[in-house]
């Protein structure tokens, strides 16, 4: 690697190169801007050679570094004393289960996806290779932290040091707990956070950070969050649209839901106990157009759920704004949410139904959803005729229907062709 016409590369990468035990010495690089490492299965240290001459400052351009699918590697050893990747950008460390630890890293690394690597801590990012450069303390925006089984640890200072952190995921690090990270503050810009899996860590982060930037959050197999945070504590999340929850097993309540102003985008799946509680709540018809002050802050546009009972329960009971619905799992569903569907005729536009094998019919209200423009349903077969359809419809597909359906709907001659001849795109089968 000592050529002279090899400096000018700006772009190295070695794929399955699995006899290879050790890493070419390629640090003395001086324009190699990227460095894509995978598959190479028999390499279980980076050691010093890897840097190139001592002495000199190593990977002086180097601005994506991406170490994926090498099983085998255990260590990876800076150089004490010496600058190393003053220009990275982004690291990217992947299938690496028997890594233990990394090297300092630059302040002026912006992003930090880790992956299934055996790390017991984060890496410390302190290194500012003479620069001194205060802007770089806080240049990392993007920490994807997931997979790291034996990650047990993150410096309590961490968040407080990083300010700028606008896009964080942290799942699947069960060992990561409060204990752990029991004094950490989430930086107040932060845009995107997704967490799960992670011990006892993932209440009290929503419950005590300031959240006023965030506009997606994802909960994703938090075993500790029995209720979503509070009304006083969801009205001060101002600019989040989007909100799923999946394999949340213990939550029961939505807590503050309907204090989310600016929510449009709303996912549930998986969520076994507040499942429970919906399929306890009065039927619909009971409280149809009852509604609260606090429900109609709520102007969601888009809503799934697995369970047509979660319908049932507020603040989604109140809504009249929908105009996408999709019910993923409707296997005991035997009706349409009439009354529930009637509620939000003047928005919805698409309705999907996944896995209605209980689904006897459809009902005879669904011309009265006057803008409905797409109408699905999956497996549905019991259904074996068609009501009248809204004029607004122009795609319709009823998917696993009964042999009595399909022959009615048939071109030109079937009972209910006239009521689907106008819609531009059926399919039904």
């Amino acid at each position: 690697m000592t050529d002279t016409s090899l400096m000018n590369l700006t772009f190295i990468e070695l794929i399955n190169c699995k006899g290879w035990d050790h890493l070419p010495p390629l640090g003395h690089l001086s324009s190699l801007n990227c460095l894509y490492l995978c598959g190479l299965h028999a390499v279980k240290q980076i050691g010093c050679s890897f840097y190139g001459r001592s002495g000199v400052c190593a990977f002086p351009s180097l601005k994506q570094l991406f170490l994926l699918d090498m099983p085998n590697l255990e260590e990876w050893i800076g150089i004490d004393d010496e600058c190393m990747f003053p220009q990275l950008h982004s690291l990217e460390i992947r299938q690496c289960p028997s890594l233990r630890g990394v090297p300092a890293l630059p302040l002026g690394l912006n992003k930090l996806h880790i992956s299934d690597v055996g790390l017991t801590a984060l890496p410390v990012i302190n290194q500012d290779c003479g620069n001194n450069n205060q802007e770089h303390f806080q240049a990392l925006e993007s920490l994807i932290i997931e997979q790291c089984e034996k990650l047990e640890y993150v410096p309590p200072e961490f968040f407080g040091k990083f300010k700028a952190i606008k896009f964080l995921r942290i799942e699947n690090c069960p060992k990561l707990t409060k204990c752990g990270i029991s004094d950490i503050q989430l930086p107040s810009v932060l845009i995107m956070l997704t967490i799960g899996s992670c011990g006892n860590l993932e209440a009290p982060l929503l419950w005590s950070a300031d959240l006023s930037s965030l506009t997606w959050l994802e909960l994703l197999d938090c075993a500790s969050i029995a209720s979503l945070p509070p009304a006083q504590v969801c009205a001060q999340w101002t600019l989040l649209t989007h909100l799923k929850i999946k394999n949340c097993k213990e939550l029961s309540s939505f807590g503050g839901l309907q204090a989310l102003i600016s929510l449009w985008h709303l996912e549930i799946e998986g969520c076994d106990k507040l499942t429970e509680v919906a399929l306890l709540q009065p039927p619909f018809p009971n409280n149809v157009g009852q509604k609260n002050e606090v429900d109609c802050l709520l102007k969601l546009g888009y809503l799934s759920v697995d369970h047509h009972a979660l319908l049932l329960m507020e603040p989604l009971r109140s809504l009249s704004s929908i105009s996408w619905l999709i019910i993923s799992d409707a296997s005991q569903l035997i009706t349409l949410p009439e009354e529930w569907l009637l509620q939000n005729h003047a928005a919805l536009k698409f309705l999907s139904i996944t896995n209605a094998a209980s689904l006897q019919s459809l009902p005879q209200s669904m011309t009265e959803l006057c803008c409905l423009a797409s109408f699905g349903v999956t497996n549905a077969n019991l259904i074996q005729s068609l009501p009248d359809l809204p004029n607004s419809l122009r795609t319709l597909c009823i998917t696993g229907c009964h042999p009595v359906l399909k022959e009615r709907c048939e071109e030109n001659i079937g009972l209910d062709w006239p009521k689907i001849a106008n819609i531009p795109n059926v399919r039904i089968y």
